[in-house]
């Protein structure tokens, strides 16, 4: 992994990347839909992922208020974490190792709206090496996508639910 400096973002070398383009190309998986073979990768543990929150939001200096885990819907696990009136979502991928910063989705919302903390970033790269997504690289359009990672399975699923950007595809809210 390459540390592209101040922002708290990782850049994976070899199978992705992530940078002002996105995730490109986006990463078997991403869907959370898997078709073998090869097996897929071990699921992010929500044991791990909760201690990664709370270590992260301690440095960061924002309190952890609220675990979801994983399920068919949403796709990702979510905590959300407040400092001085702000809350925020921590998303992470269930399969990759990808974290998001959003705003609280509200009540019928099927898409989360990224946002950056630099500071939050930075503790969430420190404690796990995770990538770290800035806004604009799950705002990627679908369409500029390079999906050609991607297996039959998470194509077919794409093309089901219309996602308009990379982040609806990663983190994505389908039933």
């Amino acid at each position: 992994m390459v540390d592209d400096g101040d922002t708290g973002t990782a850049r994976l070398s070899g199978a992705y990347r992530s940078g002002g383009e996105g995730i490109r190309p986006v990463p078997r998986g991403a869907t959370a839909f898997w078709e073998a073979p090869p097996e897929p990768p071990r699921p992010i543990r929500e044991r791990t992922y909760q201690g990664v929150c709370r270590t992260a939001t301690r440095m960061a200096g924002w309190r952890l208020t609220r675990f979801e885990e994983a399920g068919v819907t949403p796709s990702f696990h979510g905590a959300e974490v407040e400092r001085r009136g702000s809350t925020l979502v921590i998303a992470c991928h269930t399969l990759l190792p990808l974290f998001a910063l959003a705003k609280p989705p509200s009540v019928n919302a099927m898409n989360l709206e990224f946002v950056w903390h630099a500071e939050l970033g930075r503790a969430l790269r420190t404690v796990c090496r995770f990538t770290v997504l800035k806004p604009e690289e799950p705002a990627v359009p679908v369409e500029r996508a390079d999906l050609s990672l991607l297996g039959a399975v998470e194509r077919e699923q794409i093309r089901y639910w219309k996602p308009a950007t990379v982040g609806e595809i990663v983190f994505d809210q389908w039933d």
